[in-house]
């Protein structure tokens, strides 16, 4: 503190700064909430109550001391709850109380030096924390005295000026603090925290040196009193001691020792705004020791100067990291922290320089680079793993060669794969490998995460084998012990023997060394004098290799057993078997006793393999095996007596004499039953027939060699039992045999033994080869049949019969015969039906009729098959109980499509067989309706096979492609076209769509030959031409139900005709059919009763006979057909259409298309109204009005006779009709038209009397008014009036009413469709009509008039959207009251209660040239808005129906036309939803 400053000062300074608070004005709000946020923050900021001590250390060491004073901190507690806080710093300043008494506003940070440094605090928050346990808190130093109170306002930033500082003895520091800690709890564990303050925590302070700390009990005069102090340590240069002493009794102890590496001043960003200015600051880092030097792993705080909290690091590294407010955490996101870690990765390389330079725990620094503690989501996460990838490739590590080497350079090796000495030495260490070794203090688990390879046993096994490879010699030299070593390694660290292949591991007696996959290799015998035959070489294991244990296991581990008895004749063999026939190294002497070495053991155990043993041959020096040697007996069958010496080879008389004559005959008998010598022929060899055997076959007498395989037939059978080729080859060889009384030769598998059950069957003794035999009825014949010899009455010697019968002419059976022949080999068709199939491809199935009687193949036959198929032989009805033999085993079909083609071809342009062709046609159609097809029908284009009449009596055959010929597929076109042109010679009922033959027709792509579809109608009207609008009328009603039969795709194109359709009435209509023939025409005419056409503008036309509309007799089927054809739809739905136009009840018709499952389609109504856009109905052009061609299943109309015209169902009233005049060729008349003027129209508004509207009523529904007067309209002529309903153009909203008449059910139901453009006309002047009446009576302008239409006559759009409003709307008070009043007058008495409810009238118009009781149309949305104005308390809907408008104009009203329609006043049909008084 500066001398000058003076006590009254500092107590004038402690009453500014309080004063500046507002803490005594209770008004202030902002004190208030500042009083709050300080409570939040002391009770809150920090997580544990006592974090306020190393606040206060934090202070203490940021303090200012004088250059002669070591700084001490001193904490004394006393047991009633005061503690106390002291340090000779040199003082308070006032910018000091300025700032102890603010929030985040320190006085620590302003200088950059210091701040690289390393300066502590930094917020100004951290001494509140001491509010946290403490009510009351003094401050003295030097002039200052002052207190703090935390629950006075403010009470913790408004100090109060306070001497009397609770004082206590104990300390006498220049400044102290003092805390009151009212709280029990927070007393304890106060007290226990400075009891375990951390021994480093004087580590890293700046100034302070010694903490002490004291706690007094007032009842105890000698306190309690420890320090921590920071002290050089004498024995290692710049490394540190923390001591802790106990002042009370004296002693001192060590707590940590700490090895310390020297600051490293790190660059990081100088934009961090709580560093501003800062560009470098300092890293230290302390490795702590134990008394023996090696690290003391615990998982250690970091430290900004002060301890914040442990994350896994097993050093103590303080850095000036960014922390959280609290002081905690170090914060994330931070650039500068992320320096200062980036900096910690090259402090700590710099240490172990330092480690292995001083060898200081040079063999365990690696230990400080694992964590000790999880620190996922901390900034710290990947710090160690950094320092450790860093250091992967840095020379870190020692070698056994002494050098520092990279860890991802070293190998670690375990003690197994060294020499066990002290230190021990890798096995296969040289010059070269000792720098990639570990040095051996190293522990593997404190440098296998730096990247240090394991020494493993694929390593060892590849390092062994290039030393053996390169060093052999040197191998074999090494000694004993080392290769017991190597021997050790190898069995505790190879799992598989297969992985010391080819490695020559094991020495021999005979000082040669092998690897234990170059055969077998034994131990010495145990017992000793164990004879082994000369020539033959066993690996026995040399004596002082099997004296060491470790080797003794590692060669039984690679297989080595004891030599036995049983392994040297195991060797024998093996070593014959690999042996060439020459004697090589052996003497005929060795090739002997080898034998007889086998021979005297087999009598103790059985010798493995002994036919590879090698034999020598008598007379010559080779060496065979003994299956291929002989020895001469006195045997019958002995092989002397069948083949000469020089043939085959015999064994070396020497074995008789070569062993004991005791035992010579016992030798040649376990040669003969052991080593397999033959002494009879043999047989079989290699799966062939022995040379010596064929030479018996080829030159003996059949009977000599069957009898040698009967008699020995044991010795043989594995010779012939199991190779087919030994087997077929005996089977094939020719043999002596007789048939009937000729002798011949042949096959031996061919012939039969001569039994009596084969000799006494039919046709056998004339037609089976019987082999000749000595003895023949001996049974053992019997085994021939193996070889394929008959010797029973079984399929083979049915069928052979069989054959034999079908090629020898001379043999004359019956039909009977056979059939009892078929039967037994159907019967045994199972035992080999491959045979039964190769043998009927022969001509052997016997054809009895026609004579003279034939042998015929199996392909020249069919099971069944019509009778005019002559090309094959059915055999269903000549042998009808052998289906299963034919069918089912040998696969007879039926005649085929491809038989019926090739029957039909032979016969084709063959008139006589005209009957046969047209039953095959008919069968053949017959296949192809059963699914069956085959490209052979073909075939038929070109074969002139279909019988076309010409005439009456004349037929022709003709081709597909032959012109002039056409298929009747209705009887009205056969009974026009008969004996015109030709016709395809079958019946109407089978050629007509759906008809029998339709299969073959369109098989043969002959459908469009149909009369149906190549036939061109044409319908003339004759006489007068009639416009029928009451027709008319009822079909467009029921063009939207209609519309929905109609195809989707075709939709669009058809839908504007369908709903715009006009109807005429004709006195006649002529009917002309026409059909090409090369070219030229062949035309039939006949009468109709329907016609369609279209006229000029595109518009559908319907013409019917006057006299059917006038008698009512209309045919709706015909009409239907008509329909159908014009506008697409499937003739299949043509019964739909009729139904439609005949149903009465409109209700109906969705009843009816839904089960019929013909789905709605909403888009219909919108094609509706944006399709009835032609102009009025028009008259036919010309005398060949209507004009279509008949095509698929449509049907003309006019095409049928006379039907029953019975009265047909009327959804109309008799027909009303205008004449339009006489219809002539080529000429037309205009349609109604309505060249309205507005000038006449005006003047008709201005002489229209009030008194003329009608309002209705039940009473009043029939008026009909009969005024005449001046027509509005000029240029319509009285005949040629029709009555239009209302012409306004509804809007597109979907509204839904019942189609019954009379009732207010609601349904879905089409929209209602635009009208004609003259309707359209009259709709626009009956609103200008009632404009100008409106205007006249009740005094309104055009905004009344809320209908485009206006826009016709001059006056501008619309501001809103006309589909809200209806023609009219009055909503001024003068206008409503006048309307009103015109209501009253005109009869509508309920209007007088309407004066005060200041209501709006919306009126609608709909004009008509007729009569008011006319129905008129109102489209979905007028509808709909009826209904909402019905429902409102101030909406009133009127409706004025303008009718006789042509004449003297009368007006109609309906007000409230929903509720009219409610109480059955107004019925609302969906015909159009046309409205008509009930």
């Amino acid at each position: 503190m500066a001398p000058s400053y003076s006590k009254q000062q500092a107590e004038k300074l402690i009453r500014e700064i309080r004063l500046s608070r507002h803490v005594d004005d209770p008004a202030d709000e902002n004190a208030k909430d500042l009083a709050r946020a300080l409570k939040l923050i002391s009770d809150e900021l920090y997580s544990t109550p006592t974090h306020f001590v190393l606040e206060l250390v934090q202070n203490a060491d940021d303090n200012k001391y004088a250059l002669d004073v070591t700084a001490r901190l001193v904490f004394l507690y006393r047991d009633d709850g005061y503690l106390w806080v002291g340090c000779n710093e040199r003082g308070f300043e006032p910018e000091n109380v300025r700032s102890i008494c603010r929030f985040h506003r320190s006085t620590k940070s302003v200088d950059v030096e210091e701040s690289e440094r390393g300066a502590i605090g930094e917020k100004g928050i951290g001494f509140k924390s001491v509010f946290k346990v403490a009510d009351t808190v003094w401050i003295s130093s030097g002039p200052f005295h002052f207190r703090f109170d935390r629950d006075a306002p403010l009470g913790m930033i408004a100090p109060v000026w306070d001497e009397g500082i609770p004082r206590n003895h104990l300390i006498k520091e220049t400044t102290i603090v003092c805390l009151r800690i009212p709280d029990p709890n927070d007393r304890a564990l106060v007290v226990k925290h400075l009891h375990a303050i951390e021994p480093e925590l004087p580590l890293f302070l700046r100034n302070i040196r010694t903490i002490q700390v004291i706690f007094q009990q007032l009842n105890k005069s000698v306190p309690e009193n420890y320090s921590l102090t920071r002290v050089r340590s004498d024995e290692i240069g710049h490394d540190f001691k923390l001591i802790k002493r106990n002042h009370k009794n004296g002693t001192e102890e060590t707590l940590l020792r700490l090895v310390y590496i020297a600051c490293l001043t790190a660059s990081v960003p100088y934009d961090e705004k709580r560093r501003e200015g800062v560009k470098n600051t300092k890293l230290e880092i302390n490795f702590p020791l134990t008394a023996s030097g090696n690290p003391e792993l615990q998982n250690r705080p970091l430290y900004n100067f002060l301890p914040i909290r442990a994350y896994g690091l097993p050093f103590i590294l303080n850095a000036d990291f960014l922390l959280s407010a609290n002081r905690e955490d170090v914060e994330h996101g931070k650039s500068w922290n992320y320096a200062l870690l980036r900096s910690t990765i090259d402090l700590f390389v710099e240490s172990v320089r330092r480690f292995n330079k001083d060898n200081i725990a040079k063999y365990s620094w690696p230990q400080f680079t694992r964590s000790l503690a999880p620190n996922d989501g901390t900034v710290f996460q990947s710090l160690l793993p950094d320092i450790v990838n860093h250091l992967r490739t840095l020379p870190v590590l020692e070698s056994q060669a002494g050098a520092l080497m990279a860890p991802e350079a070293l190998t670690y090796v375990p003690v197994v794969f060294t020499d066990g000495g002290t230190p021990p030495v890798p096995l296969l260490a040289t010059a070269t490998t000792s720098r990639r070794y570990l040095a051996t203090p190293y522990s593997y688990s404190d440098v296998s995460g730096l990247g240090v390879a394991e020494f493993t046993a694929a390593a060892f096994l590849e390092e062994l084998r290039s030393y053996i490879s390169q060093s052999f010699t040197a191998f074999k030299s090494r000694p004993l012990d080392w290769h017991a070593r190597v021997a050790r390694a190898l069995r505790h660290k190879c799992s598989s023997t297969k992985k010391l292949k080819n490695i020559p591991l094991i020495p021999l007696r005979n000082g040669t060394w092998i690897s234990w996959n170059r055969g077998d290799f034994y131990f010495p015998n145990s017992t000793g004098g164990l004879h082994v035959p000369g020539g033959i070489d066993i690996p026995v294991i040399a004596e002082d290799a099997i004296n060491d244990s470790d080797r003794r296991e590692l060669y039984r581990w690679l297989g080595a057993t004891e030599l036995t008895p049983r392994d040297v004749c195991s060797i024998i063999i093996k070593e014959h078997a690999s042996h060439s026939k020459a004697y090589g190294k052996w003497t005929r002497n060795d090739v002997l006793e080898h034998a007889w070495y086998l021979f005297r053991v087999s009598q103790n155990f059985v010798v493995e393999k002994p036919r590879d043993l090698l034999l020598a041959v008598e007379d010559i020096s080779l060496l065979q095996k003994a299956s291929s040697l002989y020895l001469d007996t006195d045997s019958e069958f002995s092989i002397a007596k069948f083949v000469p010496k020089g043939v085959v080879q015999y064994v070396d008389p020497a074995y008789h004499t070569y062993g004991p004559n005791d035992l010579s005959a016992e030798c040649i008998a376990w040669m003969r039953s052991t080593l397999g010598v033959n002494t009879i022929p043999k047989l079989g060899e290699g799966g062939n027939l022995t040379p010596e055997f064929s030479y018996i076959i080829q030159n003996t007498p059949s009977q000599s060699f069957l009898g040698l395989i009967v008699a020995n037939w044991d010795a043989y059978a594995n010779s012939f039992f199991y190779p087919n080729s030994i087997r077929e080859t005996i089977a094939s060889s020719i043999v002596n045999c007789r048939i009937g009384s000729d002798l011949t030769r042949c096959p031996l598998k061919e012939t039969f033994l001569s039994t009596p059950a084969i000799l006494n069957a039919p046709f056998a003794k004339d037609t089976l080869p019987f082999v000749l035999l000595d003895d023949q009825y001996n049974r053992s014949w019997s085994r021939l049949d193996y070889f394929g010899v008959g010797t029973v009455a079984d399929l083979k010697f049915f069928l052979t019969i069989l054959t034999r019968l079908s090629e020898d002419s001379s043999l004359h059976p019956t039909k009977d015969d056979l059939v009892r022949i078929y039967e037994q080999i159907q019967a045994r068709c199972r035992d080999d039906p491959e045979l039964v199939k190769l043998t009927f491809q022969k001509p052997v199935i016997f054809i009895a009729s026609p004579i003279p009687v034939r042998w015929v193949k199996l392909s020249e036959c069919v099971w069944q098959a019509p009778s005019q198929l002559q090309i094959l032989t059915a055999l269903w009805r000549r042998y009808p109980s052998l289906e299963t033999l034919f069918v089912k085993n040998l696969g007879l079909k039926n005649a085929s499509i491809a038989d019926l083609v090739d029957q039909l071809v032979k016969y084709s342009g063959q008139i006589p067989q005209l009957e046969n062709i047209k039953s095959l046609l008919d069968v053949l159609n017959t296949r192809l309706v059963h699914g069956f097809d085959h490209e052979s029908i073909d075939r038929l284009k070109i074969a002139a096979v279909l019988p076309i009449r010409q005439s009456q009596t004349e037929v022709k055959l003709c081709t597909i492609a032959a012109d002039g010929w056409f298929i009747a597929d209705r009887e009205g076109l056969k009974s026009c076209f008969a004996g015109k042109i030709g016709l395809l010679d079958f019946e109407v009922k089978v050629l007509r769509e759906g008809g029998r033959m339709e299969f073959l027709l369109k098989r043969l792509k002959l459908l469009e030959r149909r009369l149906s579809v190549r036939v061109t109608e044409i319908t003339s009207t004759a006489g007068s031409v009639v416009l029928e609008e009451e027709l008319m009328d009822m079909f467009h009603s029921r063009a939207r139900f209609i519309a929905r039969l109609i195809p989707k795709e075709k939709r669009p194109s058809v839908l504007k005709q369908l709903i715009n359709i006009q109807v005429f009435a004709a006195d006649d209509l002529t009917l002309l059919r026409s059909v090409s023939v090369s070219n030229a025409p062949i035309e039939v005419y006949d009468s109709s009763h329907v016609c369609m056409s279209t006229d000029p503008s595109g518009r559908a036309c319907i013409s019917l006979k006057a006299e059917d509309i006038e008698a009512t007799t209309l045919n709706f089927y015909y009409i239907a057909q008509e329909l159908c054809t014009y506008f697409s739809i499937p003739s299949a739905r043509a019964n739909l259409v009729q139904v439609i136009l005949t149903t009465k009840d409109d209700g109906q018709f969705f009843d009816i298309l839904d089960r019929e499952n013909i789905e709605e389609d909403a888009t219909i109504d919108e094609q509706i109204e944006e399709g009835m856009d032609y102009a009025e109905p028009q008259e036919p052009d010309s005398l060949e009005q209507g004009q279509s061609k008949a095509q698929g299943k449509s049907a003309s109309a006019s095409g049928q006779k006379a039907l029953s015209r019975g009265k047909a169902s009327e959804p109309f009233s008799k027909a009303r009709r205008k004449q339009h005049g006489s219809q002539t060729s080529g000429g037309s008349k205009p349609g109604p038209s309505l060249n309205m003027d507005a000038t006449k129209i005006v003047a008709a508004a201005k002489s229209f009397r009030p008194e003329d509207i009608v309002t209705f009523n039940s009473d009043l529904a029939g008026r009909s008014s009969d005024n005449t007067g001046d027509q509005i309209s000029s240029g319509v002529s009285g005949t040629a009036r029709r009555n239009e309903r209302g012409a306004s153009t509804p809007s597109r909203r979907t509204a839904y009413l019942s189609s019954g008449a009379g009732d207010a059910r609601i349904s879905a139901v089409p929209q209602e469709p635009e009208r004609s453009e003259y309707q359209q006309e009259l709709g626009a002047a009956g609103e200008y009509f009632l404009y100008n009446v409106f205007k006249a009576l009740f005094d309104i302008d055009d905004r009344a008039w809320t209908s485009n239409i206006r826009t016709q006559y001059g006056f501008p759009v619309m501001d809103n959207h006309e589909s809200d409003y209806a023609d009219f709307t009055i909503d001024e008070p003068d206008a409503v009251g006048k309307f009103t009043d015109w209501l009253i007058k005109s009869g509508h008495s309920e209007a007088t209660k309407w004066n005060t409810k200041g209501i709006t009238f919306h009126i609608e118009v709909k004009s008509t040239t007729g009569s008011c009781r006319d129905a008129f149309s109102m489209s979905n949305n007028q509808v709909d808005l009826a209904r909402q104005w019905h429902e409102s308390e101030t909406d009133i809907c009127v409706l004025l129906r303008v009718f006789h408008f042509s004449s003297k104009p009368e007006v109609q009203c309906f007000v409230d036309p929903y509720g009219l329609h409610i109480d059955g006043q107004l019925k609302f049909q969906a015909q159009g939803f046309w409205v008509q008084p009930a």
